[in-house]
């Protein structure tokens, strides 16, 4: 492949990715629906709600439509949900929050320890099979072709302030996020809510905000932020080449259409349990590439799966 020749760099126009970080109570849910109805008044919000659907309380005051998401919390289950957004036309979408994919009931973090434990494991070498599971969340976020709002629920701890009288009392602030470590860099604005529903940007691509402290609900940061999203050129379009009449194609062998090993990790991970592992890999094993068979066979070894000979299915108990 041809290296590309240089050009001059043009700010083009882009999809807003940004996340909301803060503790339990900080306003997170509120600041993410008041900023994207701001930003886009006409424009169709879909809100992914991955907490007891409590973002529905706001509805009296907000238009949005939105996906309930319980557990398990499968990295699979949230892309599944992104995908319907944007095949659902939607102009912003909301994930209220990524916090349980990384730290929830079957989020990678919760799959990760239980593997820890299991004897014999090894914990640094058993993160090879969750770095690209996360990875492809990531490229999920980045990729989505419309704008995302992220929240994240912070680690939380008091210190003590004095208040308006003189006299020291317990304030809760907000820490890191509880997601992978430098989930933050995958960001164009980040900002740190705190229990007043004021926040900083803790990273700023923009250089709108610096230090300032702010409201998401005032229409003003609607507004620069609007304004620098509009600043730039569109994407150039690549016109269509001519279309030329071509033979058809061989069909290509089944497996080669089912199979793709970028999305192994994902489909794994959305099966949480021995019974889920059974209920939807197991059957596909029997249509499968070789290498998928491979893999989900290395998949349930790990997970301390064994194989009953006499129906193919996994239990946690002896090999039978």
């Amino acid at each position: 492949m041809a290296i590309p020749t240089p050009h001059k760099a043009e700010k083009k126009r882009v999809k807003l990715k940004m996340a909301v970080q803060g503790p339990s109570g900080s306003g997170k849910t509120w600041g993410a629906l008041a900023l994207a109805r701001n930003l886009w008044p006409e424009g169709k919000i879909c809100l992914i709600d991955t907490e007891n659907e409590s973002a529905s309380l706001y509805a009296d005051s907000f238009d949005f439509d939105t996906i309930p998401l319980g557990p398990p919390f499968g990295t699979g289950r949230y892309l599944e949900c992104i995908e319907a957004a944007v095949k659902g036309g939607y102009d912003v979408l909301i994930i209220d929050s990524i916090t349980p994919q990384w730290d929830g009931e079957g989020g990678i973090l919760r799959r990760k320890e239980e593997m820890d434990r299991r004897p014999g494991s090894n914990g640094y070498a058993n993160w090879a099979s969750f770095t690209p599971e996360h990875e492809a969340f990531k490229q999920a976020l980045q990729q989505s072709p419309i704008h995302t709002i992220c929240t994240m629920r912070s680690k939380q701890d008091y210190i003590l302030t004095a208040n308006d009288k003189g006299k020291q009392v317990p304030k809760k602030i907000g820490m890191a996020p509880i997601q992978r470590d430098q989930m933050d860099y995958e960001f164009t604005l980040v900002f740190d809510i705190e229990m007043d529903h004021k926040g900083a940007v803790s990273k700023d691509r923009t250089g709108l905000f610096n230090e300032e402290v702010v409201n998401l609900s005032d229409p003003k940061i609607a507004e620069r932020i609007n304004g620098w999203l509009e600043k730039g050129k569109d994407a150039p379009v690549v016109p269509a080449e001519p279309m030329v009449e071509q033979p058809p194609a061989p069909e290509a062998p089944a497996e080669v259409v089912k199979d793709d090993p970028a999305l192994w990790a994902a489909e794994f991970a959305a099966c949480t349990t021995v019974d889920t592992f059974n209920a939807n890999i197991v059957p596909k094993m029997k249509d499968r590439s070789k290498a998928f068979i491979i893999a989900a066979a290395e998949v349930a070894k790990k997970r301390g799966y064994k194989v009953n000979r006499l129906d193919g299915n996994y239990t946690e108990g002896a090999a039978k």
